[in-house]
């Protein structure tokens, strides 16, 4: 009867053992799982991040050269108004000058 008893306790801490060590187990290997998710995740987040960080300096790029371009045209534009004024005041003084020695002296 010893014996059986003995059998009877060893057998419950076993199974209490075993209940212990799956209880514990399991919440390790899910959160192990949730882990893993987490990590693909952040890794899919920074890829995204990355390409995002990407475009934006080429659009930055791209914005910098337009507007260099912009002001290279306003100068541009700028200095042929100035040269197309000067010819055309050069031009109203000569028809002035023309005009008054057109005129008959009285």
């Amino acid at each position: 009867m010893k014996e059986e008893a003995a059998r009877g306790l060893a057998t419950q801490q076993c199974v209490s053992l075993l209940a212990a060590f799956w209880s514990a187990a399991l919440p390790v290997s899910t959160a192990q799982h949730q882990g893993k998710v987490l990590q693909g995740e952040i890794a899919a987040l920074r890829a995204r991040l990355s390409e995002r960080e990407d475009a934006l300096q080429s659009t930055a790029r791209r914005l910098r050269s337009t507007a260099q371009l912009k002001d290279s045209m306003e100068q541009f534009i700028v200095t042929h108004l100035t040269r197309t004024h000067s010819v055309l005041r050069k031009a109203r003084t000569n028809l002035e000058v023309k005009a008054q020695q057109a005129l008959p002296v009285a």
